[in-house]
């Protein structure tokens, strides 16, 4: 949490610590099959953006926010 507060991402830290939470690679895991069954997942998306593709957690935060609303039953 404070390495990606700092703006460190997943890569980063697993050269630096040698490991990295396995919520990382569970949120990678569940955009490929999310992307594989036609399920918005996004949340997981954003997270899996910040920790592997160097997007900000305020870019993150931002495109969640400005999503258009709709019914999640949809």
């Amino acid at each position: 949490g404070l390495a990606v507060a700092k703006g460190q991402g997943a890569e980063d830290f697993m050269r630096e610590c040698g490991m990295v939470a396995e919520g990382a690679w569970t949120c990678r895991a569940a955009t490929v099959l999310a992307t594989q069954h036609g399920v918005e997942l996004p949340i997981a998306v954003q997270v899996e953006a910040v920790l592997w593709q160097g997007k900000s957690v305020k870019a993150g935060i931002s495109d969640l926010l400005n999503r258009s609303a709709r019914d999640e039953a949809e």
